[in-house]
């Protein structure tokens, strides 16, 4: 049997018995938090800069959107607020799906931030995701995935936000719309 099949076979082999397979263990918890970048839609609170709220665009999730202007050094940016989620843990896995389905959605770096334990009533740091060229993106869910740990060794990871920023990039606009964030530990 080839490398890749017997690999598969006892990744597989594993699963079904309770054990795990590269890292990922059969009781692992997973938690889920979905929003739109329209407050009363998702019911969860926002914060932007130089995004500009559209209603009515067919294809968009919820019928809504964001759009920055099309300016060089625009410096836009949208901030998806959800309830909190925190992991007694060291590091955990976050994956972010970002709904991206209109034409003018065109910044070809749209940088993407998970927040990181938050103090009360202060914001946390913001970890980079990963970047996602809206100008090519499949239109859609796309996704970004990585593993963050603590900044500050407490063993426990909080969050309440993500965030995309513009690349400024010269007559691009960035797009926020649906999100929906995934931690695993």
């Amino acid at each position: 049997m080839p490398r890749g099949k017997r690999t598969a076979a006892f990744c597989l082999c594993c699963f079904l018995i309770g054990g795990s397979c590269v890292g990922l263990s059969a009781n692992a918890t997973t938690i889920t938090r979905s929003t739109d970048n329209d407050p009363v839609a998702s019911g969860y609170s926002y914060d932007c800069y130089n995004m500009t709220y559209y209603s009515g665009m067919p294809g968009s999730y919820n019928n809504d959107m964001r759009l920055s202007p099309v300016i060089s050094g625009n410096n836009a940016y949208y901030s998806w607020f959800y309830p909190g989620i925190t992991v007694n843990k060291l590091s955990c896995t976050v994956k972010l799906d970002v709904y991206l389905n209109n034409a003018n959605f065109t910044d070809p770096k749209a940088r993407y931030y998970y927040e990181i334990n938050p103090i009360e009533g202060t914001s946390g740091v913001m970890a980079n995701i990963g970047e996602i060229n809206q100008n090519f993106a499949k239109p859609g869910w796309n996704t970004l995935v990585k593993t963050v740990s603590s900044y500050d060794g407490r063993t426990r990871i909080g969050s309440r936000q993500v965030s995309v920023s513009a690349s400024n990039e010269p007559n691009k606009q960035l797009g926020a719309d649906g999100l929906i964030v995934t931690v695993t530990y």
